[in-house]
């Protein structure tokens, strides 16, 4: 059996490349020569060579059309899916340093205490806490705490935070997983005899070792005296107590 190729050479210009499409085609020349002896009996050999030469030529005819609609197909145009890499970046939000500010008024409306809270983006605070005209004016530090991102203490300022009178003691809340402790600060900005900028309350009346748990700071009897509640072991109420911040000591209240 004898096997012809025939080869169709198509130039494709698609993206500046050249593709070669082959049309492979084989004809069985031994079933054409059989149809051929069924019908030599009544037919002249030369005529039927002659024809079957003719069917040739149509089948070769055939074959180059079919190759070119072949070909047109494939060089229709396809989707295409933009690179990955030509997707647009998104721009994450930068973290900025925010600042928070709150403040109290004196009672005589003359000066006001002002806290301010940085925020860092490594997630630390700075509380700052100043002291300051009520117009804004000679504003002075008085003191500052600053809290990592792994500390969950808060700051705050009680709404009846400056002692009456003199305008001379501060007192401010500090809030952590145990509870809340007070500190009084000098509005001057000068230390205490202990050489500390604040004085803590909370602490202090724990040092002395009185049989109540020190609750929570209420307010000013005087300029120099601050109210506090206690607690009993049990959780019950206990007594009231005075602090007095120049010599440090607790006076208790009658029940």
């Amino acid at each position: 059996m004898l096997i012809k190729k025939y080869v169709m050479k198509k130039e494709i210009e698609a993206e500046n490349r050249q593709e070669d499409y082959v049309i492979t085609c084989n004809i069985d020349y031994s079933a054409m020569q059989e149809a051929l002896d069924l019908c030599g009996n009544g037919c002249d050999n030369g005529y039927m060579r002659k024809k079957g030469n003719i069917g040739i030529m149509v089948l070769f005819v055939f074959l180059l059309v079919a190759g070119a609609i072949f070909a047109l197909r494939v060089q229709s145009p396809q989707n295409t899916q933009s690179p990955q890499g030509s997707q647009p970046l998104v721009q994450l939000p930068k973290i900025t340093t925010m600042n928070e500010e709150t403040d109290v008024h004196h009672p005589d409306g003359t000066r006001k205490l002002i806290m301010r809270t940085k925020r860092s983006p490594d997630g630390s605070r700075l509380y700052s806490f100043f002291t300051a005209d009520i117009d804004g004016n000679n504003e002075q530090l008085i003191f500052e705490k600053t809290m990592s991102s792994d500390n969950p203490t808060t700051m705050a300022l009680p709404y009846n935070a400056w002692s009456p009178g003199t305008e001379k003691y501060v007192f401010i809340e500090e809030t952590n997983a145990t509870g809340a402790s007070y500190l009084v600060l000098n509005t001057s900005g000068k230390l205490f005899p202990n050489q500390e900028h604040h004085l803590d309350v909370t602490a202090l009346f724990k040092e002395k070792k009185i049989p109540y748990t020190f609750q929570n700071a209420t307010g000013w009897a005087s300029p120099t005296l601050l109210i506090f509640r206690t607690t009993t072991d049990t959780g019950a109420k206990g007594p009231s107590y005075w602090f007095e911040v120049p010599s440090l000591a607790f006076l208790q209240l009658a029940r």
